[in-house]
């Protein structure tokens, strides 16, 4: 008797069900996802490490794992317009996050001034204008975090105890963060510096460190001679005390506007494509971002 009661218990109780299958497209929102799903499962990143996102190729690898997801977060259109597409054809049934479309997600619009040009039109057309690099501001990202939990619970409501937990923790540490590179940064506020394009924005307005102008609007635009004239003037002038390079900023090009100036530069990577994907790359990020760009505008 007492084990056909055993029996009928289990077989009332609903089974466990498999975690959702998350796919992220670039490596800071996998970071952040990776972070809330800790101890429960490991995100897919669509986009491999060293790879730019505005003109990635869908391979047929990737449309499989689009098709396979339930859940798929990504930044939008405004970065990925190729990706939108693949999204609605390959993963019609999937629960799609635009991260930043929420509602609570604090956008800036591009800048359009001569010193950061105007975007191109194919992202002004995709964006509507509005800058997508929002993952640079720690406080956006925090925002995100509690959305990618909340979607995370409801789609897997087993778990939704570790998704907040993770994101409550992952808020702590953000705020932490914060304050440590603020503090960091605060000795060199107010000095002049370029940055390869214009993608820092949100960074420059979390931590109150106005860029003075970008090399080019996107790092798939070529800067014109009549810019690049401007920026050596300045430069030459001395209002700028550190060049920013990105991952594809040629030697040649740093050349071209430092001169004779012996100008301070320091590399960046604001798309994480040069470290290694996880939970720790969001972190990582930006304390190479804040702590390059101090000792940059310290003298190098």
């Amino acid at each position: 008797m007492l084990r056909l009661t055993l029996l009928l218990v289990a077989l009332a109780a609903p089974l466990r069900a498999e975690p959702p299958r998350v796919l992220t497209d670039i490596a800071p929102v996998h970071s952040l996802v990776a972070s809330v799903m800790s101890g429960v499962a490991t995100p897919d990143l669509l986009l491999p490490p060293g790879i730019a996102p505005h003109d990635y190729a869908l391979r047929p690898s990737d449309a499989a794992r689009i098709a396979e997801s339930d859940l798929i977060f990504w930044v939008g259109p405004g970065l990925t317009p190729w990706l939108a597409e693949g999204l609605a054809t390959l993963a019609p049934d999937a629960e799609r996050i635009a991260l930043l479309d929420l509602s609570d997600t604090p956008t800036l619009p591009l800048r359009r001034n001569a010193d950061f040009a105007a975007a191109a039109a194919d992202g002004d057309r995709a964006g509507g204008g509005v800058d997508p690099h929002a993952w640079l501001d720690p406080r956006i990202a925090t925002v995100w975090a509690m959305a990618i939990a909340d979607a995370l619970s409801a789609a897997d409501p087993g778990n939704e105890a570790t998704y907040r937990s993770n994101a409550a923790l992952l808020d702590v540490g953000l705020d932490a963060l914060s304050r440590d590179l603020g503090t960091l940064l605060g000795p060199v506020r107010g000095r002049g510096y370029i940055v390869p394009h214009d993608a820092f924005q949100y960074f420059e307005t979390a931590f109150d460190m106005p860029a003075t102008a970008a090399i080019s609007a996107s790092d798939d635009a070529d800067p014109g001679p009549a810019h690049l004239a401007a920026l050596r003037d300045r430069i030459a002038a001395g209002d700028i005390a550190c060049l920013l390079t990105g991952p594809d900023t040629s030697p040649g090009l740093v050349a071209t506007l430092a001169g004779d100036a012996d100008l301070p530069t320091a590399a960046t990577d604001p798309e994480g494509t040069r470290l290694a994907p996880g939970p720790d790359l969001y972190p990582t990020l930006l304390r190479d971002l804040a702590t390059g760009l101090a000792t940059c505008l310290s003298g190098g």
